[in-house]
Order: C-alpha cells, then structure tokens, then sequence
C-alpha cells in the first residue's frame, strides 16, 4: 500500500506545483498514479489545486489495474491520456477491452506515438 500511497504523493504534487515549473514536459504516471486523478475532485474543494481539463502531457501507464479502474479513470482523464502498461508475467490481465476496442488500440499506439512525440506507422 505504500506505493499507491507514494504515487498519489508525487501525482499531487506534480498537481500543484510540476505543470507550472515544467509547462512543456511529457509525464508518465506508472500504475495509473495509484488512482490519485480520482482524487482530484475531492483535493480541490478542500483548497488545493482546480484541475477542470485533463494535462494533454500526462499520461497514465494502465499496469497494475483492472476494468473498473480503466473505466474510472477514463472518465477522469479521458481514454487519450491512457497509455499500455502491464504486469506480464508477474500478473497475468485478461484479454478484456473494457473501453472498447477502439480505444484500446490508441492505448496501445496513438497515445503511446503521441507521448513519445512520434508518428505510428502500423506495421
């Protein structure tokens, strides 16, 4: 728990002070940030930062979470802020798509060509 824990610390943080400081940096939030964007709502009715737009330069590898998360997080951030993360082999994910086809593809390419700053070309 203590690394869910450390994620929403470091996404919290980027929240209030990383954007202005770095304006132009492409970041990658691992495990989804430990869900934190879900918080985002709660921390700013208690005085913290106003996050109304999702960072079109935040990312979030989908490793380490289910279905559910997914969706949640989808709603949040928007499906274009998803990129493929996994934990093969240590935990095996099923095969389940629960945004879509459509979607899953660009998490898995256009999001990831888009983070990288490249074009993807299908092999």
């Amino acid at each position: 728990m203590r690394y869910v824990a450390e994620l929403h610390s470091a996404w919290h943080a980027w929240a209030a002070q990383g954007r202005d400081a770095h304006p132009c940096l492409h970041v990658v939030w691992a495990a989804l940030a430990g869900l934190a964007p879900l918080h985002a709502e709660r921390t700013a009715l208690r005085g913290g930062p106003v996050l109304d737009e999702p960072d079109p330069l935040q990312f979030y590898d989908t490793s380490g979470y289910g279905p559910r998360a997914l969706r949640a997080m989808a709603c949040v951030v928007g499906t274009s802020q998803l990129v493929h993360g996994t934990d093969s082999p240590v935990v095996l994910s099923s095969n389940e798509l629960p945004l879509g086809a459509e979607a899953h593809a660009a998490i898995r390419t256009g999001n990831v060509a888009r983070l990288l700053g490249t074009a993807w070309v299908p092999a």
